[in-house]
């Protein structure tokens, strides 16, 4: 029952986010998703992939939604978990899908990633300044937390978030440059939101 309940959030959220993605490209429905697997009990799979940990926030995530909706431990976990996976859908690599998964979560949840993985223990200070600068970058034009995922203005920030970390990926440098002169105004000015001229690749879209 436990498992059922937790295969019905995850498709719901699952569709939320696709929907919101929708101009990042197609991340395809739930059953495309979880049924690409070769064992046919389509969802299992993704949910035993960490299965206690992921069924244990989908559910107490779906428990608390209607007194605290998503700003909750609980669905950062979750919307973290999906959106990496949904990066590499969009064709993301490993590390730059674990930052779309770490940004898309803060800014949907409010709770900053600060845990250290693989690839973030190097350099956290780093992966923390990328989920604050595109924080700040969504939130310059989109002053409500509690967005809408079919919201075309979220749609549209959205991509612009995803088309930069592709760029960024592509260039390295313009990557280490732009956090260096976000960091260089965190520490000696009062942080204003980041505008799409103030970095070398907010003006791509």
């Amino acid at each position: 029952m436990e498992m059922l309940k937790a295969i019905q959030i995850a498709e719901r959220e699952w569709i939320n986010i696709s929907n919101s993605l929708s101009m990042c490209g197609g991340i395809g429905g739930p059953v495309g998703k979880f049924r690409s697997e070769k064992i046919e009990v389509n969802y299992r799979i993704i949910l035993a992939d960490e299965s206690k940990s992921l069924v244990k926030n989908l559910i107490e995530m779906d428990n608390q939604l209607p007194v605290y909706g998503y700003f909750t431990d609980e669905a950062s976990f979750v919307f973290n978990y999906f959106v990496k996976r949904a990066g590499k859908k969009l064709g993301l690599k490993n590390l730059f899908a674990e930052d779309f998964g770490r940004i898309y979560s803060f800014i949907r949840t409010t709770h900053i990633h600060v845990y250290l993985d693989s690839h973030s223990v190097k350099e956290p200070e780093k992966y923390i300044l990328k989920q604050l600068l595109f924080y700040d970058f969504f939130y310059s034009s989109c002053g409500f937390l509690d967005w809408d995922f079919n919201s075309k203005i979220v749609k549209s920030k959205l991509k612009d978030i995803f088309q930069n970390l592709k760029l960024w990926q592509e260039n390295p440098e313009n990557c280490t440059q732009d956090l260096k002169n976000y960091e260089a105004n965190l520490r000696f000015d009062p942080p204003e939101p980041v505008s799409g001229k103030e970095l070398n690749l907010m003006n791509v879209v």
